[in-house]
């Protein structure tokens, strides 16, 4: 029960192409295929991805990512599997990066010693802006 609903990958003839298992009803998995841009390829169990050029691997791995959320059991290649690649987008600290980080922490907060002669600079003041007298001191004059 817990074998793929449906197996994504690449075929050297077709491009991206899909496969839905036995198991899947066809009139749901062509509804579904076609809802994440796949096309049927004729007199074969395949479907192929839609414009394969138009960035063709990041729109198959939201296929997969896709048909997943909607709790369908996908099986995909290494780099078209999103929760598997290192293309996934899913960041994760690796050992060891604690003194590294905390290093440019400290460099960031600190001065640089490049500039330890240097004064600093304070941004300029503004001149305080003339008390309005009446109200012909608000109107520009206009000369000729």
């Amino acid at each position: 029960m817990n074998d793929p609903q449906t197996y994504i990958g690449y075929h050297p003839e077709h491009g991206f192409i899909a496969r839905p298992s036995e198991e899947l009803p066809p009139h749901l998995a062509d509804w579904l295929l076609t809802r994440v841009m796949f096309e049927r390829v004729p007199d074969t169990p395949l479907y192929r991805l839609a414009a394969p050029s138009n960035d063709g691997v990041r729109r198959t791995r939201q296929a997969v990512k896709d048909l997943r959320a909607l709790g369908f059991r996908v099986q995909a290649d290494l780099r078209l599997d999103p929760s598997l690649s290192p293309d996934g987008r899913q960041l994760t600290p690796r050992p060891g990066n604690g003194q590294a980080l905390s290093a440019l922490r400290t460099a960031a907060r600190s001065r640089s010693p490049q500039l330890a002669g240097a004064a600093l600079s304070t941004p300029p003041s503004r001149p305080a802006a003339p008390a309005a007298a009446g109200p012909m001191a608000a109107r520009p004059t206009r000369t000729r």
